[in-house]
């Protein structure tokens, strides 16, 4: 009866094993998704138009400005022009404590859509200089607001999420 429960006990220790190597796999991918669509993995300076992927009035910078970070799990940054309308869609994601990326710049007068991809409990979002306040589910949610002024804002989780809740903090720059 030991032997069996033995092999019966090593043999889910090996099916774990495969089924982690297998997950971690397909997360990686064998191209990213920017890649299948045509867009250069480096992104491009939101500035340059030279540098804005071809067919279309889209580029990727970062959420400092620079070029996108490689090693992000998705792009964090859009700017397109729409009917004559600059459009910032911004990925983050949220979890226990951390907002990700926490400081975000933008500039006067553009859309900017928060695309928030929330990782655990449910949190929301508010930034009060901007009268902005939003639930953000455990499923995600999409906030959109038109950066009015200039200046820097703080915002927070407005969703008690456990003991670091106080210290969730991120701050959007509107240049």
């Amino acid at each position: 009866m030991k032997k069996i429960l033995a092999v019966l006990f090593f043999a889910l220790v090996v099916m774990e094993i495969i089924s982690w190597k297998v997950y971690t796999l397909s997360k990686q991918g064998p191209q990213s998704d920017q890649e299948r669509e045509g867009i250069s993995s480096k992104g491009v300076n939101a500035d340059e138009d030279e540098n804005v992927a071809a067919g279309s009035n889209m580029s990727i910078p970062s959420a400092d400005g620079g070029d996108t970070d490689e090693n992000a799990a998705y792009p964090r940054i859009f700017v397109e022009e729409k009917n004559g309308v600059t459009e910032r869609t911004i990925h983050m994601g949220v979890r226990q404590w951390v907002w990700d990326p926490s400081e975000l710049r933008v500039k006067q007068g553009e859309l900017v859509r928060l695309v928030i991809h929330n990782a655990d409990v449910r949190h929301a979002i508010v930034i009060p200089d901007l009268g902005i306040e939003a639930d953000i589910p455990e499923e995600g949610a999409i906030v959109e607001f038109t950066a009015s002024r200039r200046g820097t804002f703080d915002f927070l989780c407005a969703t008690y999420c456990g003991t670091g809740h106080a210290g969730m903090q991120g701050r959007i720059i509107v240049e």
